[in-house]
């Protein structure tokens, strides 16, 4: 990744912090409309952080994206497809992005902004089970991966896969496996968030439209799991952190 791709990256972590802080402040404080704005601000600049430090994703792209955060994530599994594709041929729980429809149904972007709490609370869960299923760390453990190079090695010769090719890959891996959990983890969960905040964008800030800042209250579902939202985008930040460091 090119020295500016990663100091941008950067750019945008800090940004997405001080955005989190100030939602945490402003859901102190009872300002709530102010503090999904933030949210969805915090999560919208985490998303393009990593769609940077991905390393597939060019600046041209993330200009694009603007408050559409859930773009990003979409070009990152497009991306990625094929290969996961490849890799869940022989490990069908490797196919880990989820089909947006498929989590939450055909819902327009008013209906997205008016999830209650039910809803939010079966998204993440159905991140958490994405994530608890996949079980990556087991999945590129050196026997496995050690089991599926043999495999190759013998039904693709014309591959010439030698000892010392295994044994790279192998050390690659081992190297790059916490990576590959972290990031995993981090795009499911940006994934999802990216989904639950960015209808808020507009409607937190103007009024006059079927949702505005006066709707901001308690009996919004963002609002009263907005702490949850946060602490989880807390640990996404620390994870995505350790990828610029």
């Amino acid at each position: 990744m090119s020295d500016e791709k990663t100091k941008l990256a950067s750019e945008f972590l800090k940004a997405s912090r001080n955005d989190l802080t100030a939602s945490k402040i402003l859901n102190e404080r009872e300002v709530y409309a102010l503090a999904v704005f933030h949210l969805q601000q915090a999560v919208e600049k985490a998303a393009k952080a990593q769609c940077l430090l991905s390393g597939i994703v060019s600046l041209e792209e993330i200009r694009k994206i603007r408050h559409e955060s859930l773009r990003g994530q979409q070009i990152i599994a497009s991306k990625f497809s094929r290969f996961v594709k490849m890799l869940a041929q022989s490990n069908p729980s490797l196919d880990v992005v989820p089909r947006l429809d498929e989590v939450m149904g055909k819902k327009r972007r008013l209906e997205l902004a008016r999830l209650d709490e039910n809803d939010i609370d079966a998204l993440l869960s159905a991140c958490d089970k994405q994530i608890k299923s996949s079980n990556l760390s087991e999945l590129l453990a050196t026997d496995r991966l050690e089991s599926i190079l043999a495999t190759m090695k013998r039904d693709r010769p014309d591959l010439e896969i030698g000892d010392n090719d295994t044994q790279a890959v192998l050390n690659i891996f081992e190297k790059m496996t916490p990576y590959l959990v972290s990031a995993s983890e981090s795009f499911l969960y940006l994934f999802i968030a990216s989904a639950i905040t960015f209808p808020h964008s507009v409607s937190t800030r103007y009024p006059g439209g079927a949702l505005n800042p006066s709707n901001y209250d308690q009996s919004l579902g963002i609002v009263k799991r907005l702490p949850e939202l946060v602490n989880r985008l807390d640990k996404v930040l620390q994870s995505l952190d350790v990828q610029v460091s």
